[in-house]
């Protein structure tokens, strides 16, 4: 019997700072790097950011979203004092999204933060594949 991967709703979503940036940059280099382990469990990858600098997409499968109200809504803002001014900026951050719902966040870029997502979303689709299978198993 062949099983078809269930469609969890699941993505990883990186919200980014200026891509124009070599943070911004950096931060989103290290992601695409992940994608592939991720999409080998069928986790897409979408990257949120409000400004993109007019940069070529490296990766025309990475959906590219400028959208400061989805960054908002992941509160994914982080409020600074530079030299006695309040300024506001965007947190690099990581978020595992099911259904529009955070199943898991990572207030960090790194691998290590990278590989624990990517636990939980094996975890996730894993939960998923195993509810499926005993869908098809016979009664009795």
């Amino acid at each position: 019997m062949e099983l078809e991967n269930p469609m969890t709703g699941l993505e990883l979503t990186a919200v980014l700072p200026s891509l124009r940036t070599e943070r911004g940059r950096r931060y989103h280099d290290l992601v695409l790097q992940w994608k592939s382990v991720f999409g080998q469990i069928d986790v897409p990858l979408s990257i949120v950011t409000e400004d993109a600098g007019g940069i070529q997409m490296q990766d025309p499968d990475t959906l590219y979203v400028e959208d400061s109200q989805i960054i908002d809504r992941l509160q994914a803002r982080q409020e600074k004092a530079v030299f006695g001014h309040r300024t506001e900026s965007v947190r690099a951050s990581l978020f595992l999204v099911q259904n529009d719902t955070v199943a898991g966040r990572a207030a960090r870029i790194n691998s290590q933060s990278l590989q624990k997502l990517w636990k939980q979303a094996f975890l996730i689709q894993t939960k998923a594949v195993m509810e499926q299978m005993t869908g098809c198993l016979p009664e009795g």
